[in-house]
């Protein structure tokens, strides 16, 4: 661990680079629309570096005597504004290359290397007996990633630093007919060609069998239904690695994966990530952009606030609420809802709720005392209350449907369940909710055989929302069980349309609402013509209150953008009526998506919808991306974590609540801290990115950011906080469940929208 107090206490992933020139003089041709930048490109060769910006397409020489000119005109681009260092920073990430020449790219933008000597295959079989095919067949190295952004950590210092990222490979090269000979079942993962062709796509299809050398797809990319089997190799991936591995080692493969997470976390843990980014800084050269332009590039950049450019705050604890007054508040969601009880106490209406209670007959009696428990609670103990006296129901009924499964096989326990279940129903009781104990192994089982997801598909077909349960919860030693029927009783309390707790927001509004985006792929397919996609829309009040959510009709991904605007639009004028909006009231919608849609402008979008539902009020909206799909991790070496046993976890992790500038619309906001982080060897979490589009109103990206960490406080499947805000957490949970449910018969999500809107039934 580097403790050396000179290197500063919060330290950016990224490399500082200086620029031996303060300005770039570059060529200009007008861009037309039949121009195609690849063909410009090629016809250059190596003696140029293009780039489009907007109608004009600017050219620099990478030589001193380029065999082919290029452009009408001379323009001179200063490095002090926007379009000059972004214009080199575009070039910086196509020379990156240079940087490491022992390294042969993996890829260029952004540019990906592998460890040339580190693989853990080798590591694990050096002492161990492995069969031949998996030495040779399979491989994990570490892939590090460099990748030139432009960031503006003080407003109005523009700079191009150099990101840097460590994650892993996973390769499997060994041939399809020798996994199969070996027992290795195939069908359902994906291949890829073992040697592209230049412009040729990687991805051929999934497997359906392997037979005499030959490969059946039952999806392609390319319509062709086999393939010869030696041309093609398994995608690596976790999910393949598994399939294979646990079958090829056996009992070893418990083994294999602690050994490999150990070895994985002294690239990606918090003091062995920032080891990694001190080693590689000082092997870097300075690399040559074009005639007597140089980069250099520098130590990792340290967060430091100056008087009058703070770049960094901490942001206070989350405060809970318990009560419409918002008086009753505690900083522990848990100690909160047992002082106070739930937030909506006083207004809840299932005072005597009616649960099903789906268990395997072989498990009855273990399930009736655990279920004991959960409504009674233990006295003195992490439970004390139980279920009903902690949500304060008059009585709750369990009624019980047994699963007969006396020597039922793994793939006939989704008939039994569905059976059992329809055989209860159809007596005609009614119930809010459903807890459903399901065998260990049907997480293990395809989709269409999984025990659970059948159960649960039934169960809201009849609008009845349903939590799970494994067998091996219910035999969960008495010190770790309460724990978890504490998250069973806020998720089911919730589940049955109620509200544990809210978080404590400033009103200065007549009503704000917060409206996440998301969008689910819901056929299951990665062959592009075969994809269909829904538009999921989740609203909340400005305090975390969930309202509803809506789910749009199919469509293609080019029809999204207006089914989008539609959907909007409709939630805008629902939202509108339901809370009673008066001409003149103040109002603010904010809007949270995890994703740019390609060639939409989303804020342009949602401005337009903003216009034409709420044009007698006076509105601010906020367009806000909230990702984890970027290179930044924040370093904080006074951080020595917090207490694991006989070790430490969360070690260089920023405290949760943690926020930096990144951009003038842009913030690093920490939401994973020691606290969350659940075990020693959990990578250096990533902060959520959060970047406010330019056509929105409200300007307070750091209000705004902070109400985004209240929004990861406040799902409710569990009493711990989400990584991102629920707004998008929960629109994953849905697109996720409705990309299941699609492989099952007779499903169909109309009852969603309807009876089961203001249900989070999705928990």
């Amino acid at each position: 661990m580097n403790t050396n107090p000179a290197l500063g206490r919060y330290q950016l992933n990224c490399f500082s680079v200086e620029f031996s020139v303060q300005s770039v003089t570059v060529s200009e041709l007008p861009w037309s629309d039949e121009m195609d930048m690849g063909e410009l490109r090629k016809s250059l060769g190596n003696d140029w570096f293009v780039l489009r910006r907007g109608d004009k397409i600017y050219g620099l020489a990478t030589v001193p005597e380029p065999a082919i000119r290029f452009g009408q005109v001379k323009t001179i681009l200063p490095l002090s504004d926007y379009d000059g260092l972004d214009f080199m920073r575009a070039r910086l990430n196509e020379a990156l290359p240079e940087l490491l020449p022992k390294y042969q790219a993996e890829r260029v933008r952004p540019f990906q290397f592998l460890a040339r000597k580190d693989e853990f295959i080798a590591h694990f079989a050096a002492n161990r007996q492995l069969p031949e095919v998996v030495k040779r067949g399979f491989a994990v190295r570490p892939r590090f990633e460099l990748e030139a952004r432009t960031i503006e950590l003080i407003e109005g210092d523009l700079r191009v630093a150099v990101a840097m990222s460590v994650t892993m490979q996973w390769e499997i090269s060994a041939s399809l007919v020798d996994l199969t000979n070996q027992g290795v079942q195939l069908d359902g993962l994906y291949v890829v060609l073992r040697q592209p062709q230049p412009g040729e796509r990687r991805l051929v299809g999934r497997v359906k069998s392997v037979n005499q050398g030959n490969v059946e797809l039952d999806e392609t990319m390319d319509g062709r239904t086999s393939i010869a089997a030696d041309l093609v190799r398994l995608e690596g991936s976790k999910f393949s690695f598994k399939r294979c591995l646990s079958k090829l080692l056996g009992q070893r493969y418990r083994d294999f994966d602690a050994q490999r997470e150990s070895w994985e976390a002294s690239y990606t843990s918090g003091p062995s990530f920032d080891n990694v980014l001190g080693k590689l800084s000082s092997s870097l050269k300075p690399v040559n952009l074009g005639p007597g332009i140089m980069a250099t590039i520098g130590a990792a950049i340290p967060i430091e606030n100056t008087e009058g450019a703070p770049i960094y705050r901490e942001l206070p604890p989350v405060e809970y609420c318990f009560d419409a007054a918002k008086t009753k508040r505690d900083t522990i969601p848990w100690n909160g809802l047992a002082k106070f009880g739930p937030y909506d106490s006083d207004t809840f209406e299932k005072r005597t709720p009616r649960i099903l209670v789906v268990v395997p007959q072989s498990e009855q009696n273990k399930a009736e005392q655990v279920f004991g428990t959960f409504l009674d609670g233990v006295p003195n103990g992490q439970f004390p209350v139980g279920f009903a006296r902690l949500f304060n129901l008059r009585q709750v009924k369990l009624d019980t449907c047994p699963v007969a499964d006396h020597r039922l096989a793994q793939n006939q326990h989704a008939t039994a369940y569905r059976a059992a279940i329809e055989s209860h129903l159809s007596s005609g009781a009614s119930y809010d909710a459903a807890l459903v104990v399901v065998p260990d192994f049907s997480r293990q089982l395809p989709d269409d055989h999984n025990p659970y997801l059948h159960a649960k598909a039934l169960l809201l077909t009849n609008g009845i929302p349903s939590q799970e349960l494994r067998v091996a919860t219910l035999h969960q030693p008495a010190t770790s069980l309460p724990y978890t029927l504490r998250n069973i009783a806020v998720a089911l309390y919730a589940k049955m349309d109620g509200a544990p707790w809210t978080v404590s927001q400033p009103r200065t509004y007549n009503d704000e609402i917060v409206i996440g985006m998301g969008m689910a792929e819901v056929a299951g397919s990665r062959v592009e013509k075969r994809q269909r996609h829904m538009g999921i829309t989740t609203v909340f009040l400005g305090d975390g209150n969930f309202l509803l959510s809506n789910i749009s009709r199919e469509c293609t991904y080019d029809e999204y953008p207006e089914v989008l605007k539609a959907s909007t639009k409709s939630i805008l004028a629902e939202v509108k009526r339901r809370n009673g909006w008066q001409p003149g009231d103040r109002v603010r919608i904010v809007f949270h998506s995890s994703k740019p849609l390609k060639n939409v402008e989303i804020d342009e979008l949602i401005a337009e919808c903003v216009a034409d539902v709420a044009g007698e009020q006076i509105v601010e909206f906020a367009s806000l991306q909230v990702s984890q799909d970027h290179p930044f991790k924040i370093i904080d070496r006074s951080q020595l974590g917090k207490k694991y046993g006989q070790t430490m976890k969360g070690v260089y992790a920023p405290a949760r609540g943690f926020i930096m500038q990144l951009g003038a619309s842009t913030r690093l906001l920490a939401t994973n801290g020691p606290d969350q982080i659940k075990r020693p060897l959990s990578p250096l979490p990533a902060p959520l990115l959060v970047h406010l589009h330019k056509r929105s109103t409200s300007k307070s990206l750091d209000a705004l950011t902070e109400q985004i960490l209240k929004f990861t406080s406040m799902t409710w499947r569990s009493t711990s906080p989400a990584a991102m805000p629920v707004t998008i957490y929960y629109s994953e949970l849905i697109a996720e469940l409705l990309a299941r449910f699609r492989t099952l018969p007779d499903w169909s999500p109309a009852l969603l929208n309807t009876k089961l809107r203001a249900s989070k039934w999705f928990l």
